[in-house]
This record gives C-alpha cells, sequence and structure tokens, in this order.
C-alpha cells in the first residue's frame, strides 16, 4: 500500500471576480483537470511524470472572499508537477495570486 501524501493548497487572489472565475472552474472537476492537464493521460507513468504522483484525489473544496483551499492526497510523494500547473491555470486568471502548499506524508517521512 502506498503511504499518503496529504497536502493543502490555499489559494489567494486580489479580488472577489478573480476568485469567483476560478471556483467556478474548480467545482466542475472534469472540466478543472481538462484546463490544467490537457496533456495527462489517466496512467500511472504520466501522472508520475507529469504530476509527481502515481494518483492524486482531490479531497475538499473551501472558498471564501478571495480564498481557495484545496484539500487532496496522492501517492508516496507531494504533486509537484500539479502544483505548478494549478498556479499558472490561477496566474491566467489573477497575475497577481498567490498559492501556499504545505503537504505531510502520513508515515512521517517528509512534510513541507
Amino acid at each position: 500500500m502506498a503511504n499518503h501524501v496529504y497536502t493543502n493548497i490555499n489559494i489567494t487572489f486580489e479580488s472577489n471576480d478573480a476568485s469567483n472565475k476560478y471556483i467556478q472552474d474548480v467545482l466542475q472537476y472534469d472540466k478543472y483537470f481538462k484546463i490544467i492537464c490537457p496533456d495527462v493521460e489517466s496512467t500511472r507513468d504520466d501522472y508520475i511524470e507529469k504530476l509527481g504522483a502515481k494518483w492524486i484525489s482531490f479531497d475538499d473544496v473551501d472558498f471564501d472572499d478571495n480564498e481557495l483551499t484545496l484539500n487532496m492526497h496522492s501517492a508516496w510523494s507531494p504533486a509537484f508537477g500539479l502544483f505548478e500547473r494549478i498556479y499558472n491555470h490561477a496566474k491566467t486568471i489573477d497575475p497577481e495570486v498567490s498559492l501556499v502548499i504545505t503537504w505531510e506524508d502520513e508515515g512521517y517521512n517528509f512534510i513541507g
């Protein structure tokens, strides 16, 4: 069984309008994943190579005014490739967007 890596991604936008636009994308998960990962096939190798983890599961989305929090977990490692894609998509909506990303391995092998 893989070690789960639990990740929180806090995204802060400069305006509520930008936040609302991004939230609309996120709430339509299939569309959102295709927007940020158009070149990723649903294979283990593609996920590892392009997203940084064997698999990724979004657990929860929370939003308030100009801030959005994505909670997810992945296998064996933080999904660094996915983090970069989320940031790149968010900055097309708001160039001043900021992300704070934290992660923790369930076996306490690493945190970030």
